[in-house]
């Protein structure tokens, strides 16, 4: 730790409050209470919410590109412009996005 309060775990030099430094860190937030956790990731490659109660299953990522993928490991682009990349299971039952506007 250093006098500015900043924590490094891997490095000497922390820039901010917590720093981890490794080769693909990850960072895991675990709650007690319930059961649930999750690892924050980072990689090569990109950024990723892993649910680690359902598998290791990819909750949420962004890729080198920018592109967000929700349910994928692999957002793609349609080659129009696309950021978002939604994959699930659609049923009559359940929506894939719902959009609220609220205000005019």
């Amino acid at each position: 730790m250093l006098n500015s309060g900043n924590v490094g775990i891997g490095t000497l030099s922390p820039a901010v409050p917590l720093h981890i430094a490794a080769a693909d860190p990850i960072l895991r937030l675990e709650d007690t209470n319930d059961g649930y956790d999750f690892d924050l990731i980072v990689t090569g490659h990109g950024f990723a919410i892993r649910d680690v109660d359902s598998g290791d299953a990819y909750r949420f990522v962004i890729d080198e590109n920018g592109l967000v993928g929700i349910g994928t490991t692999s957002p793609i682009s349609s080659g129009v412009a696309t950021s978002l990349h939604i994959y699930g299971n659609h049923n009559s039952n359940n929506s894939i996005l719902k959009v609220d506007v609220v205000g005019g």
